[in-house]
């Protein structure tokens, strides 16, 4: 079993026995999903959908705006983070306190995300966003912040619609289906008909030392 499986297996909980329960309770290792909403054009619905779809899968999602990450409670630590608003290959749009809207690179979104919340070791980042599955995001994540391992994200535009369904894909490809992350990624390419791609931080040091 490749490393990267049995990450995803740690942080999805997978039993050995699919058919054997088990009580998820409040532990050590319990799991948990930041949702960062980084415009109001967000609806209700989709964060709806994605946290429950998570507590039916004992995975605890906590809602934030990215204006508002600072003020995330101390102590609490994401494995996986699922960032959602209008973005393209160089930034994402941030809307202020007011409303105001204006592009932010992904590179200091990585920084933000690094600096003013706990991230786990190994975390995942799934780009619910246009275009947020590009080479140049997944690197700004990796040479900004350490603790990521893995960064998924659609190749081109899509509609939210489509995120949602790839989002409950992955994990359920993941979970139920015990697919490794390339086929989960695969699968939810051939539900939604956009491409999601996979981003690994160890491909990506294998890529920068062999140019080096």
């Amino acid at each position: 079993m490749t490393k990267l499986v049995k990450i995803f297996k740690n942080f999805f909980r997978l039993t050995e026995d699919s058919t054997e329960s088990e009580d998820f309770t409040e532990s050590e290792d319990s799991k948990s999903l930041l949702i960062l909403k980084c415009s109001n054009v967000i609806s209700i619905e989709e964060e709806l959908v994605i946290s429950n779809f998570c507590r039916i899968n004992k995975i605890e999602p906590l809602t934030v705006d990215i204006s508002r990450i600072s003020e995330i409670p101390k102590g609490s630590c994401f494995d996986m983070i699922y960032i959602c608003g209008h973005g393209n290959v160089q930034s994402v749009e941030i809307a202020d306190s007011n409303g105001l809207v204006s592009p932010i690179n992904w590179s200091d979104v990585a920084f933000n995300i690094c600096t003013k919340t706990c991230v786990q070791d190994s975390a995942t980042i799934f780009c619910a966003c246009c275009r947020g599955g590009l080479n140049y995001i997944a690197e700004s994540f990796f040479d900004s912040c350490p603790a990521v391992e893995f960064v998924i994200g659609p190749e081109s535009n899509v509609y939210p619609g489509s995120l949602i369904l790839a989002f409950e894909t992955v994990l359920y490809s993941l979970l139920n289906r015990r697919c490794d992350p390339q086929e989960a990624c695969e699968i939810a390419t051939n539900a939604t008909g956009n491409k999601y791609i996979l981003h690994d931080r160890q491909k990506y040091l294998d890529k920068v030392l062999s140019a080096a």
